[in-house]
Formats: structure tokens, sequence, C-alpha cells
């Protein structure tokens, strides 16, 4: 550090702090003390975001840039974010109904958060957002400052209470006193963060990105081992376990993103930078090439979804973000093909990935990328196809959620006066919009399932044993997903073509005179699930998943479990209470 850098030291620190101060000031003003006096939320939303947003990029950017330049950058970062955070806004009758998603939130971080490493590089030198090598150091850099610097918060905060704890032993209440007061928390929390990042940033040939960079490497080989592992044993095990379910999807994108984030890494800024071992460069391009499988089996997983449930915000969303995996992935696949300068294509390709996103981001809350919109009329189009029934049909979400969208397709199902289910849709619209919450949706609609999907549900389930009912109320008191869950397994048919589902009806407590069974169903070609009814609180009662004595977890069958339950080939016995025994597992309901 030069002599004139130390000299400017104790001034840099002054005004990181202050302006740390002023954010934590502001921040109080506008959760605790605006939104009483300030009736239009949205002058409010575009205040708060505005304001909120300009801090943020400030202190990421003083340091990789001066204060005055950083001052002028935030501005035309933070102000155009804010009003088209608004102006989407529009699309719902409150902001709070608007923000209660949170991708709106998550949309606006992360444009703002992806364009500072872009706006700071230009800021160093001209044309310095094209430049990877800045990019790369300046983007980790940021992350490294905000990250040492919220660490120091949090210690500082843990060294005040405790000081506050030791003070109280003999009586002092002197800092008690203080952060009773309504603002000073905010205020000593952004002082402590400017100052922090003032000093991380004095320390930047200390606190450097590098050593963070160098332990992601030391993943790469754990992750290329998982995701060949899981490649290798797709075959085997085959897709139905990984489609249909949204949590499959993320769990697959998750760790799409985590492989392009180590071969990011690996790469470095430059190739003098970059893993120099044959090993590991082998590992990092063996990760790059197997990305896109792990890419397009995420998007197949999504696809699968919105084919089977429609359109929603959040699964526009996994959409775009699969899609731009895809991108990254593919693009990396390219570059090691061509094989000469694949290091600095897949730094290309890093970059103009990053700008696309920004680009999305900001798409996000234009009439294009209107999700509310488009979620609608999926479900309707989806309805009016034949492809769902009433009571599959996002209802609640129309009526809470999708803002004026969702109202005005509301008012399109209930004009479809000539369906024959048309009372039960209005019925069931009625319920939507009168409920103060999803649960309390799911609740009201217990007994609103449909005559005809009970009736075609009690055909398809098969009692045994022979001679055994089951209770005559049991469908009417059922959820609806439970019922969707029952119907979707007997639709499944087994090897030999009889539906997926059986009723096992047995005495398991021999205190409770009610019938007491179990349903088993098909979730999968390969697996199967429980569902216990009857107990204590009558023969409608339904509980949860069935037990299985020797874990006590919920049990996990097979298909053979539905055979040998049709085929009679199962026993009941005596374990104080009563159990099932089949496909070599031991089951008590839940009740």
């Amino acid at each position: 550090m030069s002599q004139s850098a130390r000299n400017n030291v104790p001034f840099d620190r002054l005004a990181m702090a202050l302006v740390g101060a002023a954010a934590g000031i502001a921040l109080w003003l506008f959760v605790k003390v605006l939104p009483e006096h300030i009736e239009n939320t949205r002058v409010l939303l575009f205040m708060t975001s505005f304001v909120m947003g300009y801090f943020a990029i400030v202190m990421a950017l003083t340091g990789p840039a001066r204060m005055k330049a950083a001052a002028v950058a935030a501005l035309a970062l933070a102000l155009p974010a804010a009003t088209l955070l608004v102006w989407a806004s529009l699309r719902h009758a409150t902001t709070n109904a608007y923000l209660e998603s949170g991708l709106t939130i998550v949309a606006f971080i992360l444009g703002l958060g992806v364009t500072t490493p872009f706006v700071a590089a230009a800021l160093q030198e001209k044309s310095g957002w094209k430049h990877y090598r800045l990019l790369f150091d300046i983007s980790w850099v940021i992350v490294v400052r905000y990250a040492a610097s919220w660490l120091f918060v949090a210690v500082f905060w843990g060294v005040l209470m405790l000081s506050d704890a030791l003070f109280e032993i003999v009586g002092i209440t002197f800092i008690k006193d203080l952060l009773d007061i309504a603002w000073v928390p905010y205020l000593i929390t952004g002082t402590v963060l400017g100052l922090a990042l003032a000093v991380v940033h004095e320390l930047a040939d200390y606190v450097s990105p590098f050593l963070i960079l160098r332990l992601l490497r030391l993943l790469l080989p754990i992750v290329l081992l998982v995701v060949a592992v899981f490649i290798v044993a797709l075959p085997f095990r085959g897709l139905d376990g990984l489609f249909g379910s949204f949590s499959a999807a993320a769990t697959l994108m998750a760790m799409a993103w985590a492989g392009i984030t180590l071969v990011t890494t690996a790469l470095d800024k430059s190739d003098d930078d970059a893993v120099a071992n044959v090993p590991m460069l082998l590992m990092t391009r063996g990760l790059a090439a197997l990305l896109p499988i792990m890419a397009l089996l995420s998007t197949y997983a999504i696809w699968l979804r919105v084919k089977q449930y429609g359109l929603t915000p959040d699964r526009i969303a996994a959409g775009f973000l699969a899609l731009f995996i895809v991108g990254y992935s593919l693009a990396y696949l390219v570059a090691i093909l061509r094989n000469k300068s694949w290091m600095t294509d897949i730094r290309k390709a890093n970059r103009i990935m990053a700008m696309a996103l920004v680009a999305v981001c900001a798409l996000w809350f234009t009439p294009l990328f209107n999700v509310e919109r488009l979620s609608t009329k999926s479900q309707i189009a989806r309805f009016e196809a034949g492809d769902v029934t009433v009571d599959a049909l996002a209802l609640w979400e129309m009526a809470h959620d999708w803002g004026f969208a969702g109202t005005d397709g509301l008012a399109r199902l209930r004009k479809m006066e000539a369906r024959d289910d048309h009372a039960a849709l209005v019925a069931r619209i009625d319920l939507a919009v009168a409920a103060t919450s999803k649960y309390a949706f799911m609740r009201d609609q217990v007994t609103s399932t449909t005559g005809a999907t009970i009736a075609s549900l009690r055909s398809l389930i098969v009692v045994k044993p022979d001679g055994a009912t089951l209770p005559e109320d049991i469908f009417q008191t059922l959820p609806r997903f439970q019922v969707s869950q029952l119907r979707s397994g007997c639709e499944r048919l087994l090897s030999d073509g009889r539906p997926g589902c059986v009723a096992v009806i047995g005495t398991f407590n021999p205190a409770i005179d009610q019938p007491q069974g179990i349903f088993i169903f098909l979730t999968s070609k390969t697996r199967a699930a429980t569902l216990s009814f009857g107990g204590l609180s009558g023969a409608a009662s339904v509980g949860g998943a069935a037990r299985d004595v020797a874990t006590g977890r919920g049990a996990i069958l097979t298909p053979d479990a539905v055979k040998d339950a049709l085929d009679g080939k199962y026993t009941f016995e005596a374990a104080n209470l009563q159990v099932l025994t089949i496909d070599g597992v031991t089951l008590i309901p839940d009740n």
C-alpha cells in the first residue's frame, strides 16, 4: 500500500461507515416508520427497493471503484430496477400479494447482483465488462468482501450481547437501554458493515478469493464421481423415480449448477491460473462433458411436471433456470469437442450467459414474461381440453396469488355454463375466493369431492379380504390431494393389467369397533405407498402412511405388495396390536 493510500485509510473507513450507517437508518425508516405514513404502497415499494438496492450496490462497488463513481453507477442500476419492480406490481391489486411468492424479489436481487460486477469492471477499465479476467476477479472479490463483512457483523453483535450480559451482572444497563431505541440496532449494523467492508478492501491482498477457489476445486472430483455414478445407475434404476417430481428436478438442477460452478472455479480467470495437473484437467473436462445429461434430465423432469399439472409461476421460473443450465452445459460441451482453446471458450460462454441472465431478470418484470397470465392461460386451456378436472385446477392460486390475470381467469371459468360440471366448478371457485389460506381451501373442500370421482375411485379399489367393504363416507372426507394420490395409483396398472391399488381391512386394534385398514397403491413402476384409515376418531378418519414395525417409519413397498394383497398373500399377526405382514414387511396403521 502506498503512502498516499495509507493516509486515506481513516477517511475511507469513515466514509464507508457513514454509508453503512445511512443504509441502516434507511432500512429502519422503510421497514418500521414509513409504512405507517405512506398510504400508497407502490410508492413505498419503489422507494424501498430503490434506496436499499442503491446502498447495496454502492457498498459493493466502493473499493473496486471510487465512491463518487460507485454512487453514480448505483443510481443508474437501482433506479430502472426499482421502476421495473413497481411496474410488474401493477399485475396485482396489492403489493403484498405481488411480493408474497418471492420470485420477483429473487429476480430483482439476482439482476442487480449479476450486473454489479459488469459495472465494476467497466469503472476500472475502458470496456472492462468485456474482459473475463477482470469480471472473474471482481465477482469473487465482491462475494468475499460481503461474506467476510457480514461474518464480522455477526461476531460484533455476539460480543455486544455478551458485554451486555456481563454488565447486567453488576447492574449496568447502558447497552440494553441503547439497543431499546428502535433505530439504534439498524444504525449499528449498517455502520459496522460499512467499516468492515472498508477494512476488508484494505486487506485485499490477504482477504482474497484465492483460498475459497482452491478449496472449491477439491470438491470437483467428488461431484464428478457422484454425477458419473448417478448417470451409470440411471439405466438400471429407470426414470420413474426421477420424473414427475418437482423435488427431483430441483435436485438435478442444483447438482448441475454446482458442476457449472466447480468447472468455472477450476478454469479460473485465465489458462495460467487454471488447474495445471493432468488428472484435474481430465476431471474438469469430464464433469463439463457430463453436465448436459444432468441439464437435459432436469429440463425433461420440469416439462413432465408442467405437462401433468400445467404452468405456474414457480414452474416457469424453474423452467428458465433449467434452460440456462442447458445453455451453460451445451456451451461447455461444444468447447470441449473443439478441444483447442476450450478453456477460453468456456469463459466466453460464462460471460455471455451471465449477460443473458441479466436480460431475463429484466424481462421478468415486463408484460412479455407475465407469469401470472401465462399460468392462468395454461390452467384454463388444460381444463377446456379435458386434461384436468375441477378438483385439479389451481383455483386458490388464481384467486389469491396470480393477481388480475387470475381473477380474470376465474371470471372466464364462471362463464363456462355449458359444461356438465359447471355447478361444481362455481362452488369450488366460491370456496377458493372465500378461503383465507390454501390450507383452509384444502380443508374446506374435503367434502366437495365430486360424486363421479368417488364412484370411479370406489369401483377401482379392490377390498380385501373378500366380502369386506369400505366405510361409506371414507372418500367424502378425504382431502383432494389424497383422493388424487389414490386415483393415480389405481390408474397405474400392474404388470398383469390389474389396477394398482387395494384396500386391506382388518381389526388392527381390538379396542376399536370401527373398520380399520390400509390402502396400498402404486406411485411408480417400482414403488408403492400406503395410507391408513379408521381408528380412534371413527371409521372415516384417515391417518398417514402405514408404519414399518421394524423401523417405526413410513413403509417403503414395491408393486409386489399390491399383487400379494390382491392375491390374498398376506397374514394378520398379533403383536400387542394386530399387524399386517406383506411383501416381507410388517405394517401397522398410522392412527
